[in-house]
């Protein structure tokens, strides 16, 4: 009662979606959102196998001040939708008492992926998106176009995050360590340029990729000097966008 305010005031101001208090013994004893998952147990309670029991059980391990990741994956709590958390232990006089863990916002990911949602300001012009994908080859991100992608599961979650798999060249190279710039095509099979470029997220390494169709790249565009130039305006996008995110 005299903390919630002040936990509650702290996840709208940051834009989390939900911040847990853990005890040792694996009892969610704090939530702010009060999902289905606040008073359950992590370690033998119905959410035992996911992202938030997991990454409990990694910060329950760490010393003080590391932190934990579980990466997205469907909560049953947060009606199926993808989620992610964040974890650290609590320290007092040297010994463990809890484990403080926060659900990452899907939206806020989004906005930055998606520079606000001003794509035409940025230079993605009319065609261009960025997304991110990680090891399993799923995207982390709601692509700029989400509504357009007729797969089945995408318009029955409503996300892409998750849930539609991208295997393309330039995402097994970022996912390898690579970056670079290449020719490919987007999620409707049109020719696009793009670039890519591996990043570190705690543990885990996913892959950033800024794409826009050729025929737009190319439109009114006279010599093969301004289409370098174009090449350099979209790396260096993406390197601000990488930044962004670290």
């Amino acid at each position: 009662k005299k903390i919630h305010p002040w936990i509650d005031k702290m996840v709208e101001s940051f834009g989390l979606h939900d911040v847990f208090f853990i005890d040792t013994q694996g009892t969610v004893f704090y939530t702010d959102f009060k999902e289905k998952d606040f008073a359950t147990n992590l370690f033998k309670g119905p959410y035992k196998d996911t992202g938030l029991a997991e990454v409990f059980r990694k910060a329950l391990e760490l010393p003080e001040g590391k932190v934990a990741f579980s990466d997205f994956k469907p909560y049953e709590p947060s009606y199926n939708q993808p989620a992610a958390f964040i974890a650290s232990p609590v320290y007092k006089n040297g010994k463990v008492i809890g484990v403080v863990a926060f659900q990452l916002p899907i939206d806020k990911i989004d906005a930055i992926v998606n520079f606000n949602y001003e794509f035409e300001k940025v230079g993605l012009g009319k065609t261009g998106e960025v997304y991110l994908v990680g090891e399993d080859l799923l995207l982390r991100n709601n692509v700029r176009f989400l509504k357009d992608i007729d797969d089945p599961l995408v318009k029955i979650s409503g996300t892409t995050i998750g849930v539609l798999k991208v295997e393309n060249d330039a995402v097994r190279k970022a996912l390898s360590g690579e970056k670079g710039r290449a020719f490919g095509k987007n999620f409707f099979g049109r020719p696009v340029l793009l670039v890519y470029a591996p990043i570190n997220v705690f543990d885990k390494k996913w892959a950033i990729v800024a794409e826009i169709e050729e025929e737009e790249v190319l439109k009114g565009l006279t010599s093969i000097k301004e289409n370098k130039v174009l090449v350099f305006i979209i790396v260096f996008m993406t390197m601000m966008m990488v930044t962004a995110i670290l």
